[in-house]
């Protein structure tokens, strides 16, 4: 029997680092209202910035960056999974959403990623330091 647990997130007041684990679904887009927008100039910094609000638990990013070479970056208050019947395709964005995985109760750590780009980001909440790391 196969279920799915939700893993990759961990962010709190009593924790010096904060971490998540989005995976990307390419030409996807969730169609709901956003917390806020912004540009940025690499895919990862959208990634950061919704690790830094507690509400936030997925985003839109643009495909393409404009002219000036940044992208649309739509940090969403939920996630594909909460919201299926807004999650549609999109020829103009990538959705990022907080890894899930599929286990047996016999092995509930088992992750399978196949074929899905994922984007870890690491923050130091009390100092300057930051790291981020792209797996692919």
């Amino acid at each position: 029997m196969l279920f799915y647990l939700r893993v990759g997130l961990s962010r709190g007041s009593t924790s010096r680092v904060a971490y998540a684990n989005f995976k990307a679904d390419k030409f996807c887009y969730l169609n709901i209202t956003s917390l806020t927008t912004q540009l940025v100039e690499h895919d990862k910094y959208c990634a950061l910035a919704c690790l830094e609000i507690s509400s936030c638990f997925s985003y839109n990013l643009a495909a393409v960056s404009d002219i000036n070479g940044k992208r649309l970056c739509e940090l969403l208050p939920s996630d594909k999974y909460n919201n299926s019947d807004k999650f549609v395709k999109s020829n103009f964005f990538y959705h990022y959403s907080i890894a899930v995985s599929k286990s047996s109760e016999s092995f509930p750590g088992t992750f399978f990623n196949k074929n899905i780009e994922k984007i870890n980001a690491f923050m130091d909440l009390f100092g300057d330091k930051m790291s981020i790391s792209s797996d692919r």
